[in-house]
């Protein structure tokens, strides 16, 4: 028996040298990844800053700098990943209202300089079991996806969830594009 574990020992400490060495390449790819984005981020605002008029050019130069951004979001969430000893979730009974309106908030400067109106229908007394800074983030992200959408006239953003025995359903619908 003592044979086999030694060898079931062996198998994993080469899996786990595969994985930190899969790690350190996820990281060294984000790290590059990251470098480009900074500088198109930075001539864009350039563009963006020196010819203000050019309407068309303002508004590609918007949407250049919102998906860098996004970009780099999502490189910050993969090194934060691969830099996290354990992927650990904090499982624990959140109130959907409340992680909607932390997420409105850390989006209200968007929503008020874009001229959204946010209808916010979730009941106050509907509550999920998860992990309340992921769920958030989640929350954060979908919603800022309809604010970028929403560039008719009168944008809005209607926020509705419905409970029933053993889900929640959450519908975030906005007005855009």
């Amino acid at each position: 028996a003592l044979f086999f574990e030694n060898k079931r020992l062996e198998h994993e400490g080469i899996e786990n040298e595969k994985l930190l060495a899969l790690v350190k390449l996820a990281k060294g790819i984000v790290h590059e990844l990251r470098t480009p984005i900074t500088g198109i981020v930075g001539f864009a605002g350039i563009v963006k800053k020196n010819y203000p008029n050019e309407k068309m050019i303002k508004e590609y130069m918007e949407v250049i700098i919102m998906e860098s951004e996004r970009i780099d979001n999502m490189a910050v969430d993969l090194i934060e990943y691969a830099e996290s000893e354990k992927f650990e979730i904090r499982k624990a009974r959140l109130n959907v209202s409340s992680m909607i309106m932390s997420a409105l908030d850390k989006l209200k400067m968007e929503i008020e300089g874009n001229g959204i109106k946010v209808v916010n229908e979730i009941d106050k007394d509907i509550y999920v079991e998860g992990d309340r800074q992921k769920i958030v983030k989640v929350f954060t992200y979908i919603l800022k996806n309809s604010i970028e959408a929403c560039k008719k006239k009168e944008p809005f953003i209607k926020i509705t969830a419905i409970e029933n025995n053993v889900k929640v359903i959450l519908s975030i619908r906005d007005n855009g594009t």
